[in-house]
């Protein structure tokens, strides 16, 4: 009786360390995903504000618009 109090006791540690351990996992709701219009100097600017917030706040360019094809394809190079 008692190895199967140790047993159970040492489940539930288990079963609450494992759940800790998910509140860590960053999912898709605590991302900012964002999309730039007009990709000339001001769009450059902001891409690369974003692009220093990346890992600190989650932060992601994940897609970009621009009706001159130059500016379009050096955006979406990055």
């Amino acid at each position: 009786m008692n190895s199967r109090r140790t047993f159970l006791k040492a489940g539930a540690v288990a079963i609450g360390t494992s759940a800790v351990s998910y509140s860590r996992i960053i999912g898709a709701n605590d991302r900012i995903s964002l999309g730039l219009t007009g990709m000339g100097r001001r769009g450059q600017e902001v891409a690369s504000v974003v692009a220093g917030l990346k890992h600190s706040h989650n932060v992601e360019v994940t897609a970009v618009c621009d009706l001159w094809s130059v500016n379009r394809e050096r955006a979406a190079a990055v």
